[in-house]
């Protein structure tokens, strides 16, 4: 016998919306084909389930945690434009530091400006303070470059710098979860 039609009438019957004829047609065809009956009564029996079934409550401080998480995400986003702000001027300023002397040598400004002797002392000390920032970047980089190399090289102090990554952020974890209990409990209160 085909079995589809009896599906769907078996799924109408148990939500009841079955027509009386529907519903005759259907308790007949249970009764003599066993596969539909089993299906019938595995099918009832997860209604039952279904209907017997009580409202799962979200947790207590979802609302608080959720709340958490948007604030976290738009904190984090904030840095977005600082950062993108940051390479464009680290870009351009790569750019001139190339573009500039080539640039000023080919259409003879030094030579303008060694007739003015006020600019020429500007442009001395504008060049002066940038070789100087640029001296102060290269420090900074072979010194974070050379302690990468130190970590990644000694094994114990790898695992200091690590030790202290854990326990700062076991720390960090503390603070969040008693902030989220502080705003738990202000909201309970209010």
């Amino acid at each position: 016998m085909a079995h589809n039609p009896y599906e769907l009438m078996i799924s109408l019957s148990l939500d009841g919306m079955l027509e009386d004829e529907e519903e005759f047609e259907l308790q007949t065809h249970l009764a003599d084909c066993e596969t539909c009956a089993d299906m019938f009564d595995r099918m009832a029996l997860v209604d039952t389930v279904l209907v017997n079934a009580g409202e799962v409550a979200p947790p207590v401080n979802f609302a608080v945690s959720v709340m958490l998480r948007i604030k976290a995400e738009e904190t984090g986003r904030r840095w977005y434009p600082w950062l993108i702000g940051i390479l464009v001027v680290a870009s351009v300023l790569a750019a001139v530091s190339i573009a500039a002397p080539i640039l000023f040598l080919s259409i003879g400004v030094e030579r303008i400006i060694a007739q003015w002797p006020a600019l020429a002392s500007l442009v001395d000390n504008s060049l002066h303070l940038f070789e100087t920032l640029l001296m102060r970047a290269w420090f900074i980089t072979n010194a974070v470059t050379d302690w990468y190399s130190y970590l990644l090289s000694d094994p114990a102090a790898l695992a200091v710098v690590v030790t202290a990554l854990v326990f700062a952020s076991i720390w960090i974890g503390f603070l969040e979860v008693s902030k989220a209990n502080r705003l738990a409990m202000s909201g309970q209160a209010a």
